[in-house]
């Protein structure tokens, strides 16, 4: 909480006097209370949704000298002023600073990802010209004044813990601010970057998104870019470790109708195979020998006669019908993935990536 706001507090509560007893919806003790949960604040995995717990002392002092109708001005709902913690931001001679009282900025300075010594703006380069858009520094749980000594926070630009920022700089180590996996674009030094960062990021483009590299034959430091490629690094948990290449879809398609081709092919050949088995088979079953008494033929042979119908039928009924109905499920499983009217089609119709 602003100086400001204290000073209009002080005159607030010497207006109100003390306490009374007729705060019959019980709203002082439940700030009070709220107020003295400090550890439980603390202690607690998520954020309550309202909490002054480390409001300064004088502040709660005052809070509660308020009757309720007083303080109820106070508690930000439909819009109206509220008191929260809130660190105060320690700028430079260089910064143009624009705030709030509920802990939102824009600054307008040079690259600074810390303290005033840090970034090229610490430096002292030139052309290193920023604007930080920051909500919630010190979070998850702002300051305004130390618990203990009672001493007014004062707090620098903090990549890792204030809630949310979009970060723009003329020149910077953005990776390396943000602490990012190098991937395979690599951690840029001292190049104009734009770097976003919160809880969760959405991007909506109500005809469409492009995220796209290069187009520029030079960066904004003067380096040719003319004969560089460069790419897009999807990285999740920001670990690169495993990181992949993505498949192309339409040579994906190609790979996989050719593989089916050949499988399809395989299965001709089976089926010619089998054919000609058959036809081996009916040979044999129906071959007959001479017989050394008077060249007569013989007789058939009964088993292998049997055995060789047998296995035919066999082949006819089972296996080439399972040929056939293999041949019909290669069919459609193309149709299903691989053409764009099938239901399971493997290419995405509006996503695309070179």
């Amino acid at each position: 909480m602003s100086e400001e706001s204290e000073s209009f507090l002080k005159i607030a509560g010497k207006k109100s006097g003390t306490q009374t007893d007729t705060d019959e919806d019980g709203f002082a003790a439940n700030v009070l209370a709220s107020l003295d949960d400090k550890s439980a604040a603390h202690a607690s995995k998520v954020k309550k949704a309202y909490d002054i717990s480390t409001l300064s002392p004088k502040t709660k002092e005052i809070l509660a000298k308020m009757t309720a109708d007083e303080r109820s001005k106070y508690t930000g709902a439909f819009g109206s002023l509220l008191l929260e913690p809130v660190p105060e931001y320690i700028k430079t001679e260089a910064e143009v600073v624009f705030k709030n009282e509920n802990n939102s900025y824009i600054v307008l300075g040079r690259d600074r990802p810390g303290n005033r010594e840090t970034g090229y703006g610490g430096k002292g380069y030139t052309q290193c010209a920023s604007i930080d858009l920051v909500t919630g520094r010190g979070a998850p749980l702002p300051l305004a004044f130390d618990q203990i000594t009672g001493e007014k926070i004062f707090i620098d630009p903090n990549f890792e813990t204030d809630a949310a920022r979009i970060y723009i700089s003329q020149k910077a180590d953005i990776d390396e601010y943000f602490d990012l996996a190098t991937g395979v674009v690599g951690g840029h030094q001292e190049a104009s970057a734009i770097g976003i960062k919160a809880d969760c990021v959405r991007i909506v483009g109500r005809q469409g998104i492009k995220i796209v590299t290069g187009g520029d034959s030079h960066n904004s430091q003067g380096q040719d870019l003319t004969n560089l490629k460069f790419g897009i690094d999807l990285i999740a948990n920001n670990d690169d470790t495993d990181l992949q290449p993505l498949v192309k879809g339409g040579n994906m398609i190609n790979f996989l109708d050719e593989l089916l081709e050949l499988i399809d092919n395989l299965g001709g050949i089976l089926n010619g195979f089998l054919v000609t088995q058959m036809e081996l088979n009916k040979v044999i079953g129906e071959h007959t020998h001479i017989s050394p008494f008077f060249a007569n033929p013989t007789l058939f042979s009964l088993p292998l006669q049997t055995k060789t119908f047998k296995t035919m039928l066999v082949q006819l009924e089972k296996v080439k019908k399972s040929i056939l109905q293999y041949k019909a499920n290669l069919a459609a499983f193309r149709e299903n993935y691989l053409q764009a009217s099938g239901d399971d089609y493997i290419l995405s119709r509006y996503n695309f990536s070179n």
